[in-house]
């Protein structure tokens, strides 16, 4: 063996394969992956000498190689290669040296490969595969070269011309026409190789390179790859120059690979160590818009709607079922009067064509039109009063006579609100419903609309909300029931007038809530 004795030769591969399970290590920290596949790659490209003394012609390389990765950033590769190259050398030189070259060169390497794509693991992991290697090559070469004739005799290259008549030189072509006039073509004298007596030799040298590896799907790969091979010889081109630069083997090749292990996840080199987390990342989103998706966007997410093909615009309950409030069996975004009676008939648009009218008390000693009397405290007004309306109610009592006679005695609903805030909820627009159908039905009645807040928090700002709670029940009124705002008088009283005590520490409790509220009174 020359230069590198087969022990060196051991113990690189021994420091090649410890460099790479120490890069394996620095990697186990990642997330585990199940077993994954190897590649076995077929490679052909040009193989040439640099700097050589020869001149090349385009010579093809061919190789097998198999690669298993060690983790995401290191694996190995081993191959098999073979290459024949050829060349000339047309420039003036003595009358024995060779003129032309064929050598012969097989290699067994092995190497650690770099996935460079994955020595950042910011990036999501790709189809494509940027790497480096560097490891070792057994290899063996002969060289010949055609020297003689048929008869044995040397060739006579002093008839050669180099330069044109115009003292330029002659090309590399016409050069090489002259000697391959005067050659048979057989290649018969074998070169004896640099530092030896044989003609042919088995060296280990350093091999290394970088390439490119795209997978086009889940069985094949195309790669592009540049490896080197370092001697130090300088005789692989049959010319031997003391002093001279040793020759350097390039492979310039296209790879088809093949993944084998079917059951196995694709290649490390193709993954990233935290790809598990980006799929994890994924699959949780995934998992928030399944359960958040909303298909008939009535609010409520599919995974909680039991009628999840609800129309537009249909007010829906909590379980996304559509709103039948008067169960009258028009749904609430269809019915003209979503609040009807319960029991009462209703027409095609959900209208009542009846009404018992249930805050009415016309049992004051008179008929339908009767008004109240005049009664000292009482609560309710007596005494007839006929079609042309009543007198008033006594002191302390809350009855309205007069308009024409028709309200005679009620107490009027009243709206509560949550802590600092003027939505008002689903369940009082039966009060709202209540308080539009005693406008309609009394065309000649107006109301006072005012907010009130709890006493908990700043006073300014209780009083900012009271107004808006009041502003939100007249815009309801005008907007959802068709009430005319001309009949309505917005305002706001704050903490004046508390129903109940509050409880300061606790503001969310309905101790505080009945204050939160808006009321009504005719004007």
């Amino acid at each position: 063996m020359k230069n590198l004795t087969f022990k060196k030769a051991l113990m690189g591969c021994f420091a090649l394969l410890v460099g790479a399970g120490s890069t394996f290590a620095q990697s186990g920290g990642m997330p585990p992956v199940s077993k994954d596949q190897w590649q076995i790659s077929a490679h052909i490209g040009n193989a040439s000498l640099i700097p050589g003394e020869m001149d090349m012609n385009y010579n093809l390389g061919y190789g097998l190689s198999v690669r298993k990765s060690l983790g995401y950033v290191v694996s190995v590769r081993g191959g098999l290669w073979y290459s024949r190259m050829s060349g000339w050398n047309t420039t003036p030189m003595r009358q024995y040296n060779p003129r032309n070259f064929d050598l012969r060169l097989w290699e067994a390497t092995l190497t650690g490969v770099i996935s460079l794509n994955n020595l950042s693991f910011i990036k999501k992991a790709s189809r494509w595969n940027v790497y480096a290697e560097f490891g070792l090559s057994l290899n063996g070469y002969n060289n010949r070269a055609d020297l003689r004739d048929a008869n044995g005799n040397l060739y006579d290259y002093s008839k050669i011309s180099y330069y044109n008549p115009d003292g330029t030189e002659k090309s590399r072509s016409d050069v090489i026409s002259q000697f391959e006039a005067q050659m048979d073509g057989t290649n018969e004298t074998w070169k004896t190789i640099e530092g030896t007596s044989g003609r042919e030799v088995i060296n280990v040298y350093l091999t290394g390179g970088m390439g490119v590896d795209y997978m086009l799907n889940k069985n094949f790969s195309l790669g592009l790859n540049q490896r080197f091979l370092f001697s130090r010889d300088d005789s692989y081109d049959g010319y031997l120059v003391p002093g001279s630069v040793r020759d350097v083997i390039s492979y310039t090749t296209v790879s088809v690979g093949y993944f084998l292990g079917k059951n196995r996840e694709k290649p490390r080199w193709y993954s990233n160590p935290v790809e598990k987390t980006y799929d994890m990342i994924a699959n949780s989103t995934k998992k928030v818009d399944d359960a958040t998706k909303d298909s008939d966007g009535d609010g409520v997410a599919d995974a909680f709607d039991k009628e999840n093909n609800t129309p537009a615009g249909a007010l829906v309950n909590s379980k996304g079922q559509t709103l039948d409030s008067d169960k009258d069996g028009i749904a609430d975004h269809l019915d003209a009067e979503p609040f009807s009676e319960p029991g009462v008939k209703v027409d095609s648009k959900g209208v009542s064509t009846e009404s018992k009218k249930p805050w009415a008390n016309r049992s004051n000693n008179g008929g339908d039109d009767t008004g109240g009397g005049s009664d000292e405290g009482g609560d309710t007004g007596g005494g007839t009063g006929g079609n042309t309306g009543g007198g008033t109610g006594g002191k302390g009592g809350r009855v309205i006579g007069g308009n024409g006679g028709r309200v005679s005695s009620m107490i009027l609903p009243h709206i509560t609100f949550d802590n600092a805030s003027d939505f008002i909820r689903t369940e009082n627009y039966v009060q709202l419903y209540q308080i539009a159908r005693l406008l309609k039905d009394n065309p000649s009645v107006k109301l006072d609309v005012i907010g009130y807040a709890d006493a908990v928090g700043n006073e300014n700002v209780n009083n900012e909300i009271s107004r808006y709670r009041a502003e939100a029940v007249v815009k309801a009124l005008t907007e959802k029931f068709g009430v005319d705002k001309s009949r309505l008088t917005t305002k706001f009283e704050g903490e004046k007038n508390l129903i109940m005590s509050y409880d300061n520490k606790h503001p969310e409790r309905k101790v505080n809530a009945v204050n939160r509220r808006v009321e009504f009174k005719i004007q």
